[in-house]
């Protein structure tokens, strides 16, 4: 629906919202905080900014199915409920989806949508085309997901001001989403509790940093805010996308209080924020960097020096001195446990998304920095002093987890050799010989064996049959899903890992028939099943059927030989099915 502007006021005659949060999928992995961030949008525009609760919608988890979202979405287009001089909000948190072809096609995931059906997924052009059909002379998409196929324009340049009255009588659609492509939404991690990244600094523009002129609170306002902010966070890896998609009008969150009388002939001058029309006023993540290196053969020094500072960087954060293993008092160990884990964690945030992505698309040439990664880490680890065990142990926490992260990432693109320089690297291990060189899955393996109940030293995992590998399956769960979408196929390229793990470790290791490997969730998952049941059963099943021809054994597991593994994966099944679970 195209309306000329001249129908326009200078004023808005009604304000209505679509507001959607998705914690709960059937078919996708959940979020924690898109229904938190979804009620504070919707808190914020009926209490700060005039729009009548009766017309914000919230949908929610089960309610936000497909159906349902496209229905109400499209009956503001019914006779009679918008008016031209309205503005509508429609805002979105949750999981986002791009499929790739002739060119990018961007989704959203309703409650209902199973990604490898994209006939269940929202297209995003849906919601512009359709925009047409409403009319409310300005509409604005909030989108705290990721996704790609935006085509947006900026056509006001930076520094330009414009009358108040003029953005009010001109026709506006426009977007920000929290990032782009190849990118997913940080569900949580802002810096307001328990909100997104993206929404937390949607929420602080919204309570008055996005006023560029006092009292007046505007889309560009908003947008220029969250761009900035949100792609210039440390811990962000999204870079917001944003801009028209029609018109050159502006929808207005907070502007003076003027009576329709009063508004004739009055004019307030509005200074555009300032905000470059190039992306790169944000500094490309480290995710970015290496989708360029990797790739180009010219960038084999940047790829090097970016791989060697992510390291030397993380090396620092985690070394052993800055985390004592003595002098603690012993009502403080459980305190001091949970504190280590969280900065640790944030410490090799970055290296993990090298290694995720190394292990992903690295050709052979560039193995050796995978290598040099495990190398660095291994050493770190390594004369660790005195002190209470589980804070010792925990030095190799950091360790495990930045192979876990780029184990995840190899198993999940069927890249065996990868997964074999994360496991294989040899380094010094301080609990065989005087420290001789083994493989780094070694001394890994039995720490992270050794850590399996210190972590129900964590609230709520007190009970959990193996607490340690239930904790690092979520807390990697963003931290992968950040890098590289697998959706419901997290869990499953979890458990592949952890069971790879576990067989390799018990074949170096394995000797005189006893073939031990660190049980992780997959232990106890299998004893719920019979015997080929459940996700170990069904890779051993799957591994035999494929023979030599196995990926994993012409990556030079198990020595090359599927007699070798089959012997190693009965023995470890046998170990596993031994094992008192409940």
């Amino acid at each position: 629906m195209s309306l000329p502007s001249d129908i326009f006021e200078p004023a808005y005659s009604g304000s209505h919202a679509l507001i959607i949060g998705i914690n709960k999928y059937l078919h996708v992995n959940p979020l924690a905080r898109a229904v938190d961030d979804a009620k504070a949008v919707a808190m914020a525009l009926v209490d700060n900014f005039g729009f009548p609760k009766a017309n914000v919608t919230l949908l929610t988890d089960e309610k936000a199915t497909r159906a349902k979202i496209m229905g109400e979405y499209l009956s503001f287009s019914k006779t009679g409920r918008v008016a031209a001089n309205d503005r509508l909000l429609v805002f979105f948190a949750g999981h986002g989806h791009t499929v790739g072809g002739r060119r990018e096609t961007g989704f959203l995931v309703p409650s209902d949508g199973d990604v490898d059906s994209i006939e269940t997924l929202i297209r995003w052009d849906e919601l512009t085309r359709n925009a047409d059909l409403i009319p409310a002379k300005h509409i604005l998409f909030l989108m705290d997901a990721c996704y790609g196929g935006l085509a947006v324009t900026r056509k006001i340049p930076s520094g330009s001001s414009r009358y108040l009255e003029d953005m009010l009588t001109r026709v506006a659609r426009q977007v920000v989403t929290a990032g782009k492509a190849d990118e997913t939404v940080s569900d949580g991690g802002g810096t307001r509790p328990n909100h997104s990244i993206f929404t937390s600094y949607l929420l602080d523009a919204l309570d008055g940093a996005a006023e560029n002129t006092p009292g007046i609170i505007t889309a560009m306002g908003v947008m220029a805010y969250v761009y900035n902010k949100v792609g210039n966070d440390p811990n962000s890896q999204q870079t917001p996308h944003f801009g028209f998609i029609e018109g050159d009008g502006d929808f207005i969150f907070k502007m003076p209080t003027l009576k329709n009388e009063e508004t004739k002939g009055h004019v307030t001058l509005i200074k555009e924020p300032q905000f470059s029309v190039s992306d790169e006023i944000v500094p490309l993540s480290v995710g970015d960097k290496l989708k360029t290196y990797i790739p180009d053969p010219s960038a084999r020094i940047k790829l090097d020096d970016l791989v060697s500072d992510q390291l030397r960087n993380a090396l620092q954060g985690i070394d052993p001195t800055k985390y004592p293993a003595q002098g603690i008092k012993e009502g403080e160990i459980n305190i001091t446990f949970a504190e280590y884990v969280r900065r640790y964690e944030k410490e090799i945030r970055n290296l993990e998304a090298v290694l995720i992505h190394l292990c992903r698309w690295a050709d052979q040439t560039q193995l050796s920095q995978i290598h040099k990664i495990m190398e660095g880490l291994g050493d770190s680890a390594d004369n660790l002093g005195g002190g209470y065990a589980t804070l010792l142990r925990l030095h190799w926490y950091p360790v495990g987890c930045t192979m876990y992260a780029g184990g995840i990432s190899a198993i999940a693109a069927n890249r065996f050799d990868t997964l074999r320089a994360c496991m294989l690297t040899e380094v010094r291990d301080p609990q065989f010989r005087g420290g001789a060189l083994r493989p780094i899955i070694l001394p890994v393996g039995y720490a992270l064996a050794e850590l399996q109940n210190d972590f129900k030293r964590l609230p709520e995992l007190d009970r959990r049959y193996a607490a340690r590998s239930d904790y690092m399956q979520t807390a990697l769960q963003s931290v992968v899903e950040d890098e590289m979408f697998l959706g419901r196929r997290y869990e499953e390229a979890f458990d592949k890992f952890e069971i790879m793990l576990a067989l390799v470790f018990a074949d170096i290791r394995g000797k005189d028939g006893n073939y031990w490997g660190p049980p992780g969730s997959f232990g106890w998952k299998e004893n719920r099943f019979n015997a080929t049941a459940g996700p170990l059963g069904k890779f051993v099943e799957d591994a035999k059927k494929q023979g030599e021809k196995w990926p994993a054994l012409k990556a030079g597991f198990f020595n090359g030989s599927a007699a070798r593994f089959a012997e190693v994966a009965d023995g470890f099944r046998a170990v596993i099915s031994s094992l008192n679970w409940f």
